[in-house]
């Protein structure tokens, strides 16, 4: 899907994706609707009351929330560019795309960029303006984002690896989750893309699961990949891989913690 929006005809992706999203839609893969999700009272999804947060942020922060706006802005025009303290792999040059994202893009030959751009810290920025403006352009955004990343990047293809790192994937999740509380509100969370959601994160999850090793005992990776599984396993807890799933990270971050963490 990635190649036809890259090098095939513009209406025979958008027909290709259409495909693939009314597919999913339909319930073929994804279970969990919209309110499967947030059946919890809001002290479970991250941020309890992001409005009052965003309002506060506003009153005490002026020049912090210009710039999260400012950012979040760019990101509705598919404008991107790393300049926030955050930023892992700070960038100096901006990325426009003025159609399809291509999540693969490496300017210059850097991976980092790409590692950078598939973390997608800039969804979480989203939902902060989202909370601190109720402008409902931030959730489309963040929807139309998702969706496009969902059905252009292939975990198991080697075309996709640099957009979908274990770093990443285990960084993402955890993204991806903050992000999809602080829109809970919006009407652009529909049951389709609740359902594409949940696809995506159990994909996820179990690609974190597969790659365990001793050496994750003793790397950062391991701990931010099984920080994501396990905040994706609190996301959902009656889905049936959950609970093992929340285990497993558990007992993955417990033994990181033991070698990792002097007992100072």
């Amino acid at each position: 899907l990635g190649r036809l929006f890259l090098h095939g005809s513009a209406h025979a992706a958008e027909k290709r994706l259409e495909s693939v999203l009314v597919t999913r839609e339909k319930g073929r893969y994804g279970r969990m609707k919209r309110e499967a999700f947030f059946d919890r009272d809001a002290s479970h999804y991250y941020c309890e009351d992001g409005k009052a947060v965003g309002a506060y942020c506003r009153e005490q922060f002026p020049e912090d929330v210009a710039q999260t706006l400012a950012v979040a802005d760019g990101v509705c025009r598919q404008y991107f560019l790393f300049n926030s303290k955050w930023d892992l792999e700070q960038t100096d040059e901006p990325v426009q795309f003025d159609g399809a994202i291509d999540w693969t893009y490496m300017p210059a030959d850097d991976p980092e960029f790409v590692w950078q751009f598939n973390r997608h810290r800039f969804f979480m920025t989203l939902g902060q303006a989202y909370q601190m403006t109720g402008d409902e352009k931030y959730a489309e955004a963040f929807v139309k984002q998702c969706k496009s990343w969902i059905c252009q990047i292939n975990l198991r293809d080697p075309d996709c690896a640099n957009a979908c790192r274990t770093l990443e994937t285990g960084i993402r999740m955890n993204l991806w989750i903050k992000a999809f509380c602080l829109f809970r509100d919006s009407p652009a969370l529909t049951d389709g893309f609740c359902s594409l959601f949940e696809e995506s994160i159990l994909e996820q999850e179990k690609f974190i699961m597969e790659v365990w090793n001793s050496t994750k005992i003793i790397s950062n990776w391991g701990v931010l990949e099984n920080h994501g599984l396990f905040t994706a396993a609190l996301l959902m807890p009656e889905h049936p891989f959950s609970e093992e799933m929340r285990k497993e990270a558990l007992r993955r971050l417990d033994l990181q913690l033991q070698r990792q963490v002097y007992p100072d």
